[in-house]
């Protein structure tokens, strides 16, 4: 007997492409208007990837209101050490309603508005929040008591900065 099966559609099945765990997490980035506006990680990709999505491990500070969104950049600097983003978002997410966070973290997924084809390289994923104030904002999970990514953590005030000894808590799914 012959079964004709259908391949399996990538779109359907991500797979989780880069991650740093949330069991990691001991510290974090305050994001509000005020101060950083952007955060993420630094990393690379070993091959052509379809980008779907990603999650950052967030939670709220009292009661910011706003959306934010994840977006991919361009990476110049060297992943791993001093690695920040460059140029205009390569890709952008759907947008999150911040205020229905808890004061608990929690993973939160942002899907690519549409899947992003990244060639091998490097690329800074980020969270991107310009709402809230100096009591009221999100936290974004890292690490910095023994990171063991490869990259780097990046942020963004007035410009792009990065920690070599930070690590963001992150998930990047694709095919």
């Amino acid at each position: 007997m012959i079964i004709n099966r259908m391949p399996r559609n990538p779109i359907f099945n991500p797979r989780i492409l880069d991650s740093y765990s949330e069991v990691n997490q001991d510290v974090y980035f305050a994001m509000r208007s005020t101060g950083t506006i952007k955060s993420g990680q630094a990393i690379t990709l070993a091959a052509t990837q379809a980008l779907t999505s990603c999650k950052f491990f967030l939670r709220l500070t009292n009661s910011p209101t706003g959306n934010a969104v994840a977006k991919v950049y361009a990476a110049t600097g060297t992943v791993g050490t001093n690695a920040t983003g460059t140029g205009s978002a390569l890709a952008t997410s759907n947008t999150f309603d911040v205020s229905t966070l808890t004061a608990s973290f929690a993973l939160i997924e942002f899907t690519y508005t549409s899947p992003y084809r990244a060639i091998a390289g490097d690329y800074v994923i980020v969270l991107e929040y310009e709402g809230g104030d100096g009591t009221d904002y999100i936290r974004l999970g890292t690490d910095t008591s023994s990171p063991t990514h490869y990259g780097n953590s990046v942020f963004y005030q007035s410009s792009w900065d990065y920690n070599a000894s930070g690590d963001a808590i992150f998930y990047l799914y694709g095919y």
